[in-house]
């Protein structure tokens, strides 16, 4: 008896056309059924659109804050908006490029001079009167001067600051012999600290380090180098200063 061969491709092909029908469907469904943006507080007020990078607790903060400052007055409304870190400098771009960009943004990386260069952000100083400019130019830090102005102008207002600190474990410097009310003060004592607090296994691998520097960038002003020249707006790299941070970073690894 011979068995009579079926061709079974075409309801499995209407099978799976169906399926991804059905899938589809399913997700234009779910994503109509997203809720949408947040609706405004504020409605007849000028919006400020945030955007920021802090996530988890600290986005609740900047939301706290932005929050605050729409109940201090009723001309504005900041709308503040939490976006991806690694993404936020490609979607700001993207947002220009677009033609809608966002008012205000809490930026961490060194982007003012490119920005500035290629007209992508307002001058900041131009929206002071001439008593604030004098007074932000007589009171802020140095340092918080340097980081928003560029060519001479403002471009970027510091909101706050990194303070560091040199955490240690008690027990460790007590089992290490070392007496935390001579903690040292200076980077080559700290250094030898951290060689005493070295723990190694008995074939001699390293299994705890007692202190390790990380950072160019970090520990260059700290050789009293830098990566520019406020005077002339020169890039500066291979100095001896930055040179002998570097060392520094390189012999302690």
């Amino acid at each position: 008896m011979e068995t009579e061969a079926r061709d079974t491709s075409a309801p499995r092909a209407r099978w799976v056309t169906g399926l991804i029908l059905a899938l589809a469907f399913a997700g234009v469904a779910g994503i109509f059924a997203l809720p949408g943006p947040e609706p405004r507080h504020y409605p007849e007020r000028i919006p400020v659109r945030f955007w920021h990078m802090w996530t988890a607790e600290w986005k609740v903060i900047v939301e706290r804050i932005a929050e605050r400052f729409n109940e201090s007055q009723d001309i504005y409304e900041v709308i503040p908006l939490s976006v991806p870190g690694a993404a936020a400098d490609s979607k700001f771009l993207l947002a220009v490029a677009g033609g809608d960009p966002p008012d205000v943004m809490a930026q961490w990386n060194p982007v003012i001079p490119k920005w500035a260069e290629s007209g992508l952000l307002m001058k900041l100083n131009e929206l002071m009167t001439p008593e604030e400019w004098d007074r932000f130019r007589r009171e802020a830090y140095p340092a918080v001067q340097k980081i928003g102005i560029y060519k001479g102008d403002l471009y970027g207002v510091t909101t706050g600051l990194n303070a560091w600190a040199c955490f240690v474990r008690l027990d460790h410097l007590r089992e290490a012999g070392l007496d935390m009310r001579d903690f040292p003060d200076s980077l080559e004592e700290l250094m030898v600290w951290g060689d005493k607090l070295n723990r190694f296994d008995a074939s001699g691998a390293l299994t705890r380090i007692g202190f390790l520097p990380m950072g160019l960038h970090f520990f260059a002003p700290g050789f009293h180098g830098g990566f520019c020249d406020w005077d002339t707006g020169e890039v500066l790299v291979d100095t001896p200063e930055n040179l002998a941070a570097l060392n520094f970073l390189t012999e302690a690894r």
